[in-house]
């Protein structure tokens, strides 16, 4: 082989190396600039406990809090916004810190929400004493009550206490060394006397003149009595509804109301919804209140509801919670206090033709 040729050989490999050798470097560094690009990791909100919360406890807004943790450490059924935890109870302890599952979460019932010491009671109530529906779950009121009682007539209770009082006073016994001599007349027993009573009850002033002593009574002869009793009451429920009287007189559901007489007319049957126009077998719309009291609050409510008394609710301001004093009212206050005018006889005006003649 010629020598010329040997060079180009060697030549062409040397270059063919170097070509390798460049490719190598040039590759390396494309490489190096290119950056990997790693998965964005997503971000959602879940609810926490912010301190211990007891089993049975209502969850409220200081209970819990929002924090944002990776989407896959996040387990099925955990609760992501607070509306849907707030007002449900918990089926079981949660301590603080932990992820509020909402199969740890039941709704509450009454026994949920009733403080410790307190007790549910239920009131039946009217659309007036609810406020034409006005009174809402949480409201505090308070309970007016109204009874009659049956009084004696004042002067002929006190007569007659007056004379036996006198039938029981014994004569005077005769002063020593002294003896009653026979036939003579004994002094009678002294008058008893009364403080703030003139001697002779004679003398006491008509009923309704200046200065006199009056019982004022209802038409049956009671007097009424109304009372501030129960203040600042927590209501748990408001429950509506229609109650009708079946044929018994009893108090039955509205669905069961006694069917309209089948003699009546088509207008009166297709009006017969209407509480007044059941000629007197349907009641109007009733309430319940369940409220909140005290064991010995609970046992006055029954007793007010069980004796034929009256009583109306007044609905506070729920920034009040003081206890007041009251007089309570009475015919009496009425007139000492109130000034309500007491009846007195008129002078009937004399004619002008009689004062001419």
């Amino acid at each position: 082989m010629r020598k010329g040729g040997r060079i180009f050989i060697l030549l062409g490999v040397i270059l063919a190396l170097a070509a390798a050798v460049l490719a190598i470097f040039a590759f390396r560094d494309t490489d190096d600039d290119v950056e990997v690009e790693e998965p964005a990791v997503r971000m959602v909100e879940v609810i926490e406990a912010d301190q211990d919360i007891p089993v049975n406890h209502v969850i409220t807004e200081d209970d819990i809090t929002v924090v944002e943790v990776e989407e896959g450490t996040v387990s099925p059924g955990t609760a992501q916004t607070s509306g849907q935890v707030l007002g449900l109870a918990a089926s079981g302890d949660i301590v603080s810190g932990q992820r509020v599952l909402m199969a740890n979460l039941i709704t509450p019932g009454l026994s949920h929400i009733v403080d410790d010491g307190m007790r549910a009671v239920a009131v039946p109530i009217d659309r007036i004493n609810a406020l034409g529906g006005m009174i809402r779950a949480e409201d505090h009121i308070d309970l007016i009550y109204s009874q009659s009682f049956e009084l004696e007539d004042f002067y002929a209770a006190l007569r007659e206490m007056i004379g036996d009082l006198q039938q029981e006073q014994p004569a005077p016994a005769p002063e020593e060394g002294e003896e009653g001599e026979e036939g003579e007349e004994q002094p009678d027993a002294p008058e008893l006397q009364i403080p703030g009573f003139p001697e002779d009850m004679e003398e006491l002033p008509l009923p309704f003149a200046p200065g006199s002593l009056v019982t004022v009574t209802t038409m049956d002869g009671t007097e009424p009595v109304t009372k501030l009793i129960l203040q600042n009451i927590r209501v748990l429920r408001v429950v509506a509804g229609d109650i009708a009287i079946d044929d018994e007189g009893r108090i039955v559901a509205a669905e069961d109301a006694p069917p309209a007489d089948e003699n009546d007319d088509e207008e009166t049957a297709t009006d017969s919804s209407s509480p007044e126009d059941l000629d007197g077998d349907r009641l109007p719309s009733a309430d319940l209140l369940i409220v909140e009291l005290e064991p010995a609050e609970a046992e006055l409510l029954k007793f007010i509801l069980d004796y034929d008394g009256v009583f109306q609710i007044a609905l506070r301001n729920p920034d009040d919670g003081e206890t007041v004093e009251t007089p309570g009212t009475t015919f009496r206050h009425l007139i000492e206090d109130w000034g309500m005018p007491m009846p007195r006889p008129a002078e009937v005006p004399a004619d002008d033709d009689d004062e001419e003649e």
